[in-house]
Order: structure tokens, then C-alpha cells, then sequence
């Protein structure tokens, strides 16, 4: 096959029907990815993995086991551990402006995936399972928190934020937090959800983290905390 009949192929012009990287390749005895090194050579962009995964409609039965799951998040948690804290700024620096980099229909698909868990629904389950896990608990929303925890060294504020934490502008969240600080908190712990369908309750991890966050750190000074809303296993 001619470089420019794959090209019209690939891109479906000069009367070919649009054919896929998997088709072609099947057309023509070689691997997928000999197929896209070619198309790039040739200066056709391909669409990359995180595009397809923004665009495409996930495929029903294609959900990871609880083990693979487990398996996943281990790993995650363990490489996140190993970050120095300069590191982690760095990473979470180029996720955010990966993130605004993107086009603003990708932003409303996303910000559509995160209304399906509404602020409400996190709040109370959080709620519910802090004070079942014996944290105690104040309302009132002071300073912009959801609510507070009363903690031997003082107040710690906690944000359940209804959205994936890329998709608030920064200085939003930087607003909330010095907002608790003025109000007399000792510290914030702001909760994340991934953008999904919110368990029920939150994995025991998250309130682990929680607790050892509000009931063993050092609050000589304020501190700002961010834990993400793990799914119950």
C-alpha cells in the first residue's frame, strides 16, 4: 500500500472510507504500531490515548476486577510515597496544566461525569463516616468548610470538594482555604472524589489518612492536606 492511499484511508478523503489503525494493520500483515510510526513519518497527527478515552463511550464489561483494582491503587499509593514533596508539586503542577491545556468541550464532558456525584452526596457520606469512625464533628461551615473536626490541637477544617481537584482553578481553592485559616483553623483537609459514582462509604484508607492527618501531625503550623475519596471495597 502507497503512503498516500494509507494516508487517505487513515483520514477517510479522496473517496476511501475511514479505516481504523487496527484495520489497517490487519490489512496489511503488521503491527498496529508499525502503522501509526508510518502515519506519523508521513505528518498525519493520531489521536492520543487520553483523547480516545475522553471521546469514546467506555466499553460495557470492561471494568477492572477488586483484586486488579487493590492491585492499582497499591501501586499508586506507593509510588506517590516515594515522591519528595518538590516532586509531587512538580507532578501535580503539569497535571493541572495539562488539564487547562485541554479543550473546553473535554472540560464539559468531564465537569458532566463529575455532576453525576454531587457535593451533597460526598459531604454526607464523609460526614457519616468520620463520625462513625469516632471523629468528632461541628457544622456550621466556618470559613467556607463543609465541616469541622475537633481535634486535640485545634479545629481542622474539611473541604468535601464535589469535583475532580484538576478542574478547580487553583486560586479558587487557595480563596477557601485562607478563608478557614482566617476563621481559626488549624489546618485543612480537602476530599476529592475522582469524578464518579461516590460509594457509600469511603475506602478505609481515606479515613485513615484522615484521622492520622487531624489527630497526629504536628500543627505548630497551619497545614493544607489533600486526600483523595477512595471507593469501599
Amino acid at each position: 500500500m502507497s503512503d498516500a492511499e494509507l494516508r487517505a484511508r487513515y483520514l477517510g478523503v479522496e473517496g476511501f472510507a475511514l479505516h481504523s489503525m487496527g484495520e489497517l494493520a490487519r490489512l496489511l500483515g503488521v503491527q498496529r504500531r508499525t502503522v501509526k510510526r508510518r502515519l506519523r513519518r508521513l505528518g498525519v497527527r493520531t489521536r492520543l490515548s487520553a483523547e480516545a478515552r475522553d471521546v469514546g463511550r467506555p466499553r460495557a464489561g470492561w471494568a477492572h476486577s477488586p483484586e486488579a483494582r487493590a492491585k492499582v491503587g497499591a501501586g499508586v499509593r506507593a509510588w506517590w510515597a516515594g515522591l519528595t514533596p518538590a516532586e509531587r508539586e512538580r507532578v501535580a503542577a503539569a497535571r493541572r496544566a495539562a488539564w487547562w491545556a485541554r479543550p473546553s468541550a473535554v472540560h464539559a464532558k468531564m465537569r458532566a461525569r463529575a455532576a453525576r456525584a454531587p457535593k451533597g452526596r460526598l459531604r454526607a457520606a464523609l460526614w457519616a463516616a468520620l463520625e462513625a469512625g469516632g471523629c468528632r464533628l461541628l457544622g456550621g461551615e466556618r470559613g467556607g468548610a463543609d465541616f469541622l473536626v475537633d481535634a486535640p490541637a485545634g479545629r481542622w477544617a474539611v473541604l468535601a470538594d464535589g469535583f475532580w481537584r484538576l478542574q478547580q482553578p487553583v486560586e479558587r481553592v487557595r480563596a477557601r482555604v485562607e478563608r478557614c485559616r482566617a476563621a481559626g483553623c488549624v489546618g485543612v483537609v480537602r476530599v476529592c472524589h475522582p469524578g464518579r459514582k461516590v460509594a457509600a462509604v469511603p475506602s478505609p484508607e481515606t479515613l485513615v489518612e484522615i484521622h492520622k492527618i487531624v489527630y497526629n501531625e504536628d500543627c505548630s503550623e497551619f497545614s493544607y492536606r489533600e486526600v483523595d475519596y477512595g471507593e469501599s471495597r
